[in-house]
């Protein structure tokens, strides 16, 4: 659904001139073109959390509550109680909970567990993990990159 979504947006921008670029080229598995292999060093190590921010929806883009809709429910509820007619500009009163209970809340302290992943590292494992982003050690989303390709423009500029 996402591919065909770009696909359609990007034959919009061809239809009308406009010029696009991509910016979620490399990443760790979500949305980019390329990512970290699973079975690379850096995924391995960071694994732990990866896990723990799709249970807590902390992801601001790609995260959802379904795990947590127990701790979701009672604000959501309370603000449509007691203040049915906030509707907070652009992205409503849902948007403002989700971003202080997971965005803030549940995703601040998962920093000092994510530090914690590299204590002790000498610089050879931090060489080791850094491969992992290696365009050669990288898996490459091969559907996505094909519908890129059929909208690149030689030279990435349109005339």
């Amino acid at each position: 659904m996402r591919r065909e979504l770009l696909r359609d947006q990007l034959e919009i921008y061809a239809r009308h001139g406009a010029n696009w670029a991509i910016w979620t080229y490399k990443d760790i598995g979500l949305q980019g073109v390329v990512h970290a292999a699973p079975d690379s060093p850096w995924v391995e190590r960071i694994g732990p959390i990866v896990e723990k921010k799709a249970r807590l929806g902390v992801d601001a883009w790609g995260g959802t509550d379904a795990k947590i809709r127990h701790v979701m429910e009672p604000p959501e509820r309370l603000f449509a109680e007691e203040y049915p007619d906030h509707k907070p500009f652009p992205f409503g009163t849902q948007r403002e909970i989700e971003l202080l209970v997971r965005n803030i809340l549940l995703a601040e302290p998962m920093v000092r567990e994510y530090a914690e992943l590299f204590r002790g590292m000498d610089e050879a494992g931090i060489d080791d993990l850094m491969r992992s982003f290696r365009f050669e050690n990288c898996a490459r989303r091969e559907e996505l990159a094909f519908v890129l390709s059929e909208h690149a423009v030689p030279g990435g500029v349109r005339s």
